[in-house]
């Protein structure tokens, strides 16, 4: 079974799961918000998983390598490549089956981008206006689209 964190306060709330590396490193980036929602808590219970988890396929490479390793558009649609190539990476590579803004964000950070102020919007644009996503199982969830995912592999090969 691959590792899965999920971590819940009023104040932080946050899952990830995927190979040891990749929950290390949200891990990592989300130290602080993690650290600040545990002040003041006397105890925290730790749960074990459920038999019946699916594991999540291990990833083969890293989001690192695999973001580098692929062939970006630079200024306008720069930034769309970006997130198919993350959203890409998440569902292949990690076994998501649909990604979030947030997950999105850490992906920005793994690889040592400043979030864009605008992504919210983007990924509005990218559903509605280009058909590069769709909508996933809950409000603010994504999964790559056909086109999106075509567009994603374009970009993703050597």
């Amino acid at each position: 079974m691959s590792p899965r964190f999920l971590f819940g306060s009023p104040k932080f709330q946050m899952e990830v799961s995927g190979s040891e590396e990749f929950v290390a490193e949200y891990i990592a980036l989300a130290r602080d918000q993690i650290g600040s929602a545990l002040s003041g808590v006397a105890e925290v219970d730790i749960v074990e998983p459920a038999a019946g988890d699916p594991p999540a396929p291990p990833a083969q490479v890293t989001l690192e390598t695999f973001y580098q390793a692929s062939q970006l558009r630079e200024g306008r649609g720069a930034l769309q490549d970006s997130i198919l190539v993350f959203g890409l990476y998440l569902q292949e590579k990690q076994g998501k089956p649909e990604f979030t803004i947030e997950d999105l964000n850490f992906c920005f950070d793994l690889v040592g981008m400043r979030r864009p102020k605008s992504l919210a919007n983007t990924l509005g644009i990218m559903k509605r206006d280009r058909h590069l996503l769709q909508g996933g199982s809950r409000r603010g969830a994504y999964v790559l689209s056909d086109r999106g995912h075509m567009r994603a592999r374009r970009c993703s090969e050597p």
